[in-house]
């Protein structure tokens, strides 16, 4: 009679045992790289309508990372400028003096681990980056960090407001 001995089962079983060990860590570290690169995205996004809500509607922005919270808001300066009805933050957020018009929370297990412009580091509290009508912002550079160490800095340059994004180690390791 043809079939399957029980030890052609168990050796069967081991391997896909053995298989699943090897791969399932493997899938969880590129869905945390993967979560990284979209957040880091969304952020770049974020900065890029400021600039151009800036330019086109010749008034300043600004972009305030929030390290506590890991959100980045983006309002207007001066929304009363703007023409334009904004919506309120949210209720758990605490009432700023400006409305906020667009925000984004980091996805768990990332965050935003410092921020540097030329009047030096943030790595708490708050950091603000302003968008001039002009096309030109504050400038300075936002570090992104993940549950593994994996590092994406985005650099925004003064002169243009462009963002380029770069991916790094803790150990600076590009």
């Amino acid at each position: 009679m043809a079939g399957f001995s029980l030890f052609e089962l168990l050796v069967v079983m081991a391997i896909i045992g053995l298989m699943s060990v090897l791969v399932v860590p493997q899938l969880a570290n590129s869905l945390t790289g993967t979560q990284l690169k979209a957040a880091s995205k969304k952020v770049a996004a974020g900065l890029r309508f400021a600039r151009s809500r800036a330019v086109a509607e010749q008034i300043g922005y600004a972009a305030n990372f929030d390290f506590e919270r890991n959100r980045l808001n983006v309002h207007s300066i001066n929304p009363k400028a703007s023409g334009e009805s904004q919506t309120p933050p949210e209720p758990e957020v605490e009432a700023s003096s400006e409305p906020t018009l667009r925000f984004y929370d980091l996805p768990r297990g990332v965050r935003f681990e410092k921020a540097e412009a030329a009047d030096g580091e943030v790595n708490s509290g708050t950091f603000e980056m302003v968008f001039f009508p002009n096309g030109s912002c504050s400038g300075g550079e936002v570090v992104l960090v993940n549950e593994r160490d994996k590092r994406v800095h985005l650099i925004i340059d003064f002169i243009t407001a462009t963002v380029r994004l770069t991916v790094s180690r803790k150990n600076g390791n590009t």
